[in-house]
């Protein structure tokens, strides 16, 4: 819902989420993951992958910089955030070659890294490395 005084305009709002994916990884017990975030984790890795074709094959968007951080967790749910630097390609080429985009390191494909072309593939490169480390704490180890 939304309000609207002279001078102000509010908009009331649910919890978008309870935190992000990097926070979830890491609140880890000392005996391991519980079996109810193992199973929402488990099911994580399809809504993942779904989101990323929807929006590579539908929407014809590149995130650009997809991490952990960058997915959002509430409950059994995930949702992709922090499009500021995702890339349109419906009306243009899917391959570019931006010199000046902000990226996370540890999650850059090596073409982005060597400031190379880069398309979709790229995006496919940093959501196999939110997997590694999803799949990291599913085998009982922690990320770090």
């Amino acid at each position: 819902g939304s309000y609207t005084d002279k001078d102000y305009i509010a908009y009331l709002m649910e919890p978008v989420a309870h935190g992000n994916l990097r926070e979830f990884l890491d609140d880890e017990r000392p005996e391991g993951i519980h079996e109810p975030k193992r199973m929402s984790l488990r099911n994580y890795f399809g809504c993942l992958s779904g989101a990323i074709h929807y929006l590579h094959h539908t929407c014809k968007l590149r995130h650009r910089d997809l991490t952990c951080q960058n997915i959002l967790v509430k409950g059994d749910s995930v949702y992709i955030s922090d499009f500021g630097t995702a890339y349109d390609h419906s009306k243009g080429r899917s391959t570019t070659q931006d010199r000046n985009i902000p990226r996370t390191e540890f999650y850059m494909a090596p073409e982005v890294a060597k400031r190379q072309k880069r398309n979709s593939a790229s995006d496919m490169w940093s959501l196999g490395v939110v997997f590694l480390e999803m799949a990291t704490v599913l085998l009982g180890s922690t990320v770090s």
